[in-house]
């Protein structure tokens, strides 16, 4: 075994995980696609030192290579391709990362577990930082919610999901080894309370029903188990439950609507607002139910779903037949590794998943240690294909990200501009920005944001509806509305309002802004009846900005009332 080799390809695989996550933030999706890209293209090198290769085989491969070649196709479809492409780009570096990993020997193969262990037990030890808020760095990512215990993957929920797979493998190195077992239950343990700090409720309902298994051995306990921890998770929170039930419905909404070709792949969180609006006009069953429950969107939550919308019918048949493959081989091989892909399945098809990319890689890995595989021996002259098509591949691929990548690198300047409120810079890093990427809509929105701040009203109207053209989102129409309403523009502040309306009828900034335009316009019937909708709305999740959207309808209602009491 050459092992100066070896912790070279080790320590490729450890770059995905470790050093590329912190260093961009969770917005900046093509830097990370890049770097896993190249990481992926140079472990694929030692196919060109060895005269036969061992490759993976089975339905899971079949079907994998099936969903990325789906995925390529549907960006002809797509509405944004520049924006779908990247996550293709890391679908194939997982294709890649699995393959090789696949041609490792035993030895490297339990030495990639071991150093996946140690990067869980890395992350938990993290977490534990972050939960007793000690600051040890600025630069990895930060929370975008109330829990920060986050690790390197800037996502609760993310980082639940590699410190659970860490842990069965820390089982797994306790089954194969007594030498280090003491120190490896240490492990395990530490791993194990990092769980209990997400507080993720998808990853330990699977642990607990796990364990329960483990020792009682009678699986109709552990449906029970399922069964009432499922009971209790509608009961508690069941905005959760809503919310992502509502996802699904209009994922299967547009999935009817792109049944053929899909939308493209990345392209969900388009669609999702005009599904919502359709699907609350024609069954109001569904707006009464969960109008609340309306959030932003990028992906179904739902892996079959997901590859349905993205990719059409075929990539839904193609998805389940791939779901069955993995299922069927990690029963087959009946061990920890076995069961970490099946908790992985089990995640698939309520969060996101493949779309992750911590969580995509890690699935990768997992299905190269323990895929079946077959002989095949390369001559002298395929070799010379095979290094000729690297070659092609790694530069056509990483020139591609990387034309994206400066896209974003500029868009970052620009964005640091405007922070320091030097808006020329920030317009000419910009407008660079859109150059190399027109279908940037965080540029265009950026740049919408320069041109009202220099109150130059007249330009800003045409970036904001690109953004919104590229991109419609609860993010894109909330943003421009903002600011066309306090550049009183009230006119087309209005109709992204009346727009947000539709689809989030309890949404109280965008009621209580509505309720000032008509109050501006003296048309105080409308006025009062939207600032009655901010006081008798109770939205989910309480914060100040509904604090003070309560008080302009109290004031409203305060002067309105009396002119309306006068007209009667």
């Amino acid at each position: 075994m050459n092992k100066p080799f070896l912790w070279i390809k080790i320590a490729l695989i450890v770059s995905v995980f470790v050093i590329y996550i912190p260093l961009f933030s969770q917005s900046f999706h093509c830097p990370k696609i890049l770097v896993t890209f190249i990481a992926a293209s140079m472990l694929s090198m030692s196919f060109l030192f060895k005269p036969s290769l061992m490759v993976p085989s089975g339905g899971a491969v079949l079907t994998g290579f099936g969903l990325i070649l789906l995925s390529w196709c549907s960006v002809a479809f797509s509405h944004a391709p520049l924006n779908s492409v990247p996550q293709c780009m890391l679908f194939l570096s997982a294709a890649v990362i699995c393959i090789t990993v696949c041609d490792f020997t035993s030895d490297e193969k339990r030495y990639l577990l071991i150093v996946l262990f140690f990067i869980a037990l890395a992350e938990s030890l993290l977490a534990y930082f972050q939960f007793f808020d000690l600051k040890i760095s600025t630069v990895l990512p930060s929370s975008t919610c109330e829990k920060n215990v986050i690790g390197t993957m800037g996502n609760a929920e993310f980082l639940a999901t590699f410190l659970a797979v860490g842990l069965l493998i820390g089982l797994k190195l306790v089954d194969e080894s007594e030498r280090y077992k003491k120190l490896v239950y240490c492990g395990i343990g530490l791993i194990s309370t990092a769980v209990l700090l997400t507080e993720n409720k998808g990853t330990l309902l699977f642990l607990s029903i796990f364990f329960i298994c483990c020792i009682t051995k009678k699986k109709i306990v552990a449906g029970a188990v399922l069964l009432v921890s499922a009971g209790v998770a509608l009961w508690f929170f069941p905005s959760q439950f809503k919310g992502r039930l509502l996802v699904w419905i209009s994922s299967a909404f547009t999935f009817k609507h792109h049944l053929l070709t899909g939308t493209g792949i990345r392209q969900i969180g388009h669609y999702y607002l005009d599904s919502i609006e359709a699907l609350f006009v024609n069954i109001p069953l569904i707006k009464t139910a969960f109008a609340q429950n309306v959030g932003a969107v990028l992906d179904a939550h739902n892996i079959v779903l997901n590859f349905g919308v993205e990719t059409g019918i075929a990539g839904l048949l193609v998805s389940i037949l791939f779901v069955v493959s993995v299922v069927f081989h990690a029963k087959k091989i009946n061990n920890y590794t076995g069961i970490a892909l099946l908790f992985l399945v089990f995640k698939s098809f309520y969060t996101v998943m493949h779309n992750c990319s911590t969580s995509l890689i890690l699935f990768a890995l997992l299905l190269g240690v323990s895929l079946p595989a077959k002989t095949v021996v390369l001559a002298a002259k395929k070799r010379v294909v095979v290094l000729f098509s690297l070659i092609v591949l790694v530069f056509s691929g990483s020139l591609f990200a990387g034309y994206l990548v400066v896209s974003d690198f500029w868009y970052r300047k620009g964005i640091g501009a405007i922070t320091l409120k030097d808006l020329k810079r920030g317009e000419t890093f910009i407008r660079k920005s859109l150059a190399i990427n027109p279908q940037n809509f965080d540029a265009d929105l950026a740049l919408g944001h320069i041109y009202f701040l220099n109150k130059d009203t007249g330009r800003m109207k045409s970036p904001l509806f690109k953004s919104i053209k590229n991109f419609k989102s609860m993010n894109t129409l909330k943003i421009s509305a903002h600011m066309f309403f306090f550049s009183e523009m009230h006119e087309e502040a209005e109709k992204l309002y009346l727009e947000i309306e539709k689809c989030y009828p309890y949404h109280l900034t965008t009621l209580a802004k509505l309720a000032q335009i008509y109050f501006s316009r003296k048309e105080y019937k409308k006025a009062y009846e939207y600032a009655s909708s901010v006081l008798d709305c109770k939205p989910r999740v309480k914060n100040e900005s509904d604090f003070r959207n309560k008080m302009i309808a109290s004031e409203i209602i305060n002067v309105t009332g009396p002119k309306l009491f006068k007209v009667e």
